[in-house]
Formats: C-alpha cells, sequence, structure tokens
C-alpha cells in the first residue's frame, strides 16, 4: 500500500493537523531508502511510522524542496504543498512532530 497519512502531531501523539487528500501519490515521489542524496527522506517506511523531531525537520524542509518538481499532476502538487507546509510548521514549533503513518 504505501502512506496512508500524513501528519503533525503534537508531544501526546495528537494530530494537530493533516494533509487532505491520497497520501498514496507520495509512493512513487519520496527516494529509495539506498538514496544518500537524501539524510531524511530516504528513511520513510511506507510499510511503517516514521517520525520527524523540528531539528531533523530543518534538514527535511531542504530535501522536500529537492523532490517537490517530481509531483506532475494536480493532485500530486496539492498534496506535496500542504505537507511543505506541515514541515514548515512542525520546524517552527517545539514538542511538535511530523510522522508519516505506512501501511
Amino acid at each position: 500500500m504505501g502512506i496512508i497519512k500524513v501528519a503533525l502531531v503534537d508531544e501526546h501523539g495528537i494530530d494537530e493537523a493533516e494533509v487532505d487528500g491520497d497520501t498514496h501519490v507520495l509512493d512513487p515521489i519520496l527516494p529509495q531508502f539506498q538514496s544518500d542524496r537524501f539524510h531524511c527522506l530516504r528513511f520513510i517506511d511506507p510499510f511503517g511510522d516514521t517520525v520527524f523531531n523540528r531539528l531533523q525537520m530543518q534538514r527535511l524542509i531542504q530535501e522536500w524542496n529537492a523532490v517537490q518538481s517530481a509531483a506532475s499532476d494536480v493532485p500530486t502538487q496539492n498534496l506535496v504543498a500542504q505537507v511543505a507546509d506541515l514541515i514548515r510548521k512542525g520546524a517552527a514549533e517545539r514538542h511538535t512532530y511530523l510522522k508519516f503513518f505506512g501501511d
């Protein structure tokens, strides 16, 4: 299956915000684990949950910008933009985490 949800969660694991749309469209644009170019994104597990903290999101912003160009259609572009917003918001707040829920 792949990514089923992307959300910004608080320190108690409660969703503060999440992307709206079919998150499976992210699967083809995420880098493979073997890609040394991506220090954070390559660790997103499409079959498990992956959590990034505020410090990691500083790096994640740069990496996400690099994959945004791979979004070829409007629904994917909209979803990618929503994730970018969550990353920026999470990077600016303490005790906030970006969580990718895998299937």
